[in-house]
């Protein structure tokens, strides 16, 4: 008897030596490498905190897997926390958007419902969660929604199964990475969820297809103002889309100081160059439907031919972004985004404030 306790008292031994007796130093390459892929702005991680929720004594394997979670969190917590973005209650700041994670239970039809109800105390359009803004905040949320270990429906739909569309209207890309393993995969499923894939190292969460009547809890986000639509990381108004006519630069500025955005945001003419926009998809964007000829932005000649953006950044007169002539500085002293249609390209063009153009407002947080 004493040789075979002996023998068990050797495996548990070497089982254990196997075992890190702080796991956030046997994992921190792996947390490390994901912290800085998803979220490459987050602030420094804040390693004596979660060193303290770790025990001296070696723990079982149940034990373990418990502090990993726990780490998870303590990493999705840094990752998403967002100094710069105020959200309103029932919103919290989740990247660069604002969400509300709910406790109830609903169908896919009544989530939607209850999420759009929340629009009118808004001054936005709330929606259930959508992706495909971009890896970072697609990320963000995805590492909230594992954090809480819960299934959500989330703002994806077909009629087809093959033609996947979020609630905006945008196409969801099939191929996308925060599908999970081989999804979409069952006909019948014809709405989308997060589901979370938990491991000793990491959690998880993806998209999955899902029966569109099974009670979840839900995501709803806060969209772009009414009469404004998010590209890429921003929000824009497009006076040509809600049937203003073309006024001259002052006057369009003017009309977009006047919008009325949610507490904690401002409006004014769109710029390029800011972090996190996509220029060449933006520009094509914004005067890709657009008749006549452009559409102001917020830039224009500071002296004779010195360029600068409405926040003081300059735009030189050497950027790819102008037409091939110009500027011609001197009497043409504001900033246009003109889209040739017999080569579908979008250029800069400068014009005099004489002259009228239709324009774009973006929405900007204050600092």
């Amino acid at each position: 008897m004493a040789v075979i306790i002996w023998s068990l008292l050797m495996v548990v031994g070497i089982w254990a030596d196997q075992l890190p007796v702080n796991p956030y130093q046997a994992s921190s390459e792996v947390v490390n490498m994901s912290a800085s892929v998803l979220w490459p702005f987050q602030k420094p991680a804040k390693p004596t905190q979660v060193d303290s929720e770790i025990p001296n004594e070696i723990v079982t394997t149940v034990k373990a897997e418990e502090l990993y979670v726990k780490l998870a969190r303590a990493i999705t917590s840094e990752v998403t926390d967002n100094d710069g973005l105020e959200c309103a209650f029932p919103f919290e700041a989740i990247g660069s958007m604002c969400y509300y994670f709910s406790d109830e239970q609903r169908n896919f039809d009544e989530a939607s419902n209850l999420c759009a109800s929340l629009s009118h105390g808004h001054n936005c359009e709330v929606t259930l969660a959508m992706l495909d803004y971009g890896s970072n905040e697609d990320q963000a949320l995805l590492d909230a929604a594992a954090a809480r270990e819960t299934i959500f429906w989330v703002g994806g739909e077909t009629e087809d199964n093959i033609h996947w569309k979020w609630q905006d209207g945008r196409d969801i890309y099939l191929q996308a990475r925060f599908w999970g393993y081989g999804q979409p995969n069952n006909p019948g499923n014809k709405c989308t969820s997060t589901k979370v894939t938990m491991n000793i190292n990491f959690i998880r969460s993806y998209i999955y297809a899902t029966e569109c009547m099974e009670p979840l809890n839900f995501i709803c986000q806060q969209g772009c103002p009414f009469d404004f639509r998010r590209i890429g990381n921003y929000c824009y108004f497009l006076s040509h889309e809600v049937g203003l006519g073309e006024v001259h630069w002052q006057d369009a500025r003017d009309y977009c100081r006047s919008l009325v955005v949610p507490e904690g945001y401002y409006a004014d003419l769109a710029v390029l160059g800011l972090l996190g926009q996509d220029d060449y998809r933006l520009m094509y964007e914004l005067v890709a439907q657009l008749p006549g000829n452009g559409a102001w932005l917020g830039a224009f000649a500071e002296n004779e031919c010195e360029y600068k953006w409405i926040d003081g950044r300059t735009l030189p007169t050497s950027s790819i972004y102008w037409v091939y002539d110009d500027p011609g500085c001197g009497s043409s002293d504001r900033v246009c985004l003109y889209n040739n249609i017999s080569y579908n390209q979008t250029y800069l063009h400068d014009y005099s404030d004489s002259d009228t153009h239709s324009f774009v407002c973006q929405m900007f947080h204050y600092d």
